[in-house]
């Protein structure tokens, strides 16, 4: 059984040596991880740490609660960045309302990011917290220009949007907030959810599943969610396992 972390942010400053929390994720059957970008700050570092190791994957983008402290030559660093990497993926991108940051300028970014993924043919990892109703409208507009290569991350949306977003094109993740009780709405959406618009992912270091007592989350805990999506979906983990793998492999890596 090999699984596919299709969000994880090791670039993070939580974590003080990559090398060994790697090592981690290999001996729970973790095959691949990729590390989203969440500032310029970090983009770097991610690339630093993909060059670690092949498992690693690198996507670059501007989280929502960073928009207030953009570069003036952020879009061109972007580029640059997914043209010396044509691996990598645009992400860490979105919108929030939850936090105290221009709601216009994280609409802009998002977009601005938005394109620039297809201009150069890469999936993107989208954040949404608190914002459904302008993002559906954001990405049905996005959408009647053809199909959208990415996946919605952490997925807290209803059940009833699984069907639409997978119209789009996208894919839906689920990390360990599945885990818990408290997330009816996810353990509901994710019953929904088409079995090759599936993938599962960690968010280290945040958002630690049910019964980890430690103070960070990492890759190597991965299997717990893949547990918890096989149960909640009545499948086998096995067999969850071998679809999680191969619909990311085929959104990031394209084969």
């Amino acid at each position: 059984m090999q699984l596919f972390d299709s969000h994880a942010h090791l670039q993070d400053e939580r974590f003080a040596d990559v090398a060994p929390l790697l090592d981690r994720a290999k001996a729970q059957n973790v095959a691949a991880i990729v590390c989203c970008g969440s500032t310029e700050d970090d983009w770097e570092r991610v690339v630093a740490i993909a060059g670690m190791d092949p498992m690693v994957i690198p996507a670059f983008g501007i989280h929502p609660w960073y928009v207030g402290s953009l570069s003036s030559h952020w879009r061109d660093d972007l580029t640059r960045l997914l043209g010396e990497n044509p691996n990598a993926a645009v992400g860490e991108i979105g919108i929030d309302k939850m936090v105290d940051t221009d709601f216009g300028l994280q609409m802009e970014v998002f977009a601005s990011q938005i394109e620039i993924a297809r201009q150069l043919s890469r999936p993107v990892s989208i954040h949404c917290r608190k914002a459904w109703e302008p993002l559906m409208r954001t990405l049905g507009d996005i959408a009647r220009s053809g199909p959208i290569r990415g996946v919605i991350h952490s997925y807290s949306g209803s059940r009833e949007l699984v069907s639409v977003l997978e119209s789009w094109g996208l894919h839906l993740s689920f990390s360990g907030s599945i885990t818990h009780d408290r997330n009816r709405r996810g353990r509901e959406a994710v019953k929904a959810v088409s079995h090759d618009r599936l993938l599962i992912e960690t968010d280290s270091p945040d958002i630690l599943p049910r019964g980890v007592d430690v103070p960070l989350n990492e890759p190597s805990f991965l299997w717990i969610v893949n547990r918890e999506v096989a149960l909640l979906r009545g499948e086998d983990p096995v067999g969850s396992a071998r679809i999680t793998m191969r619909n990311a492999t085929t959104l990031f890596l394209g084969r």
